[in-house]
C-alpha cells in the first residue's frame, strides 16, 4: 500500500501537470493507457515483486487521476453552462460503480480463487473507457463544427 500510495502522489501530480498543458483529453488517455500496462503486468509479469511495484505505480495514475480529470473532462466536453448539474451527475454515476465494483470484484476472488477475472474486467473497462473518451471527443468536434457547442 505504500507504493501504491507515493505512486498516488506522483500520479496526481504529473496527470494534473499533462491536464494543464495537453488538455484533459490526452492526460484521460495517458492515465487509460498507464493502467492498462498495469493490469498486463500484473497478469502476465507478476512473478517479480518489482514487476508488482511498477504496476501499482502505474494504476496510481488511474486513481490519482479521478479526482482531477473528473471535473476536467466534464468542463472540456460540455463547457461551463450547466457544468455544476452535469458533473453532478457524473459523481453519482462513479459512487455508484465504485459500491458494485469492489464488491463484484471479491466475489469474483470468492467464486474463482483467483483475481484474474476482476483484472481482465478491468482491462476491458480501461479499453471501452479510451473508446468512450475518444468518442466523445468527436463529438463535440462535431457539434462544434455544426456551431452547436458553446
Amino acid at each position: 500500500m505504500g507504493i501504491y500510495m507515493l505512486g498516488v502522489v506522483l500520479g496526481a501530480i504529473v496527470i494534473g501537470f499533462i491536464n494543464d498543458k495537453l488538455g484533459s483529453k490526452n492526460a484521460t488517455l495517458l492515465s487509460m493507457v498507464c493502467g492498462i500496462i498495469s493490469i498486463s503486468l500484473l497478469i502476465f509479469a507478476s512473478s517479480s515483486v518489482t514487476v508488482i511495484y511498477i504496476a501499482l505505480i502505474l494504476f496510481a495514475f488511474v486513481t490519482s487521476g479521478i479526482g482531477t480529470l473528473g471535473p476536467s473532462l466534464a468542463r472540456s466536453l460540455f463547457g461551463m453552462k450547466e457544468y455544476s448539474r452535469i458533473y453532478s451527475t457524473a459523481s453519482v454515476g462513479l459512487a455508484t460503480a465504485a459500491i458494485v465494483a469492489l464488491p463484484a470484484y471479491g466475489y469474483i476472488f470468492q467464486f474463482t480463487r483467483s483475481y484474474l477475472g476482476g483484472l481482465y474486467t478491468i482491462l476491458m473497462m480501461l479499453v471501452f473507457n479510451i473508446l468512450a473518451v475518444i468518442l466523445a471527443f468527436r463529438g463535440k468536434s462535431k457539434l462544434e463544427r455544426l456551431g452547436l457547442w458553446t
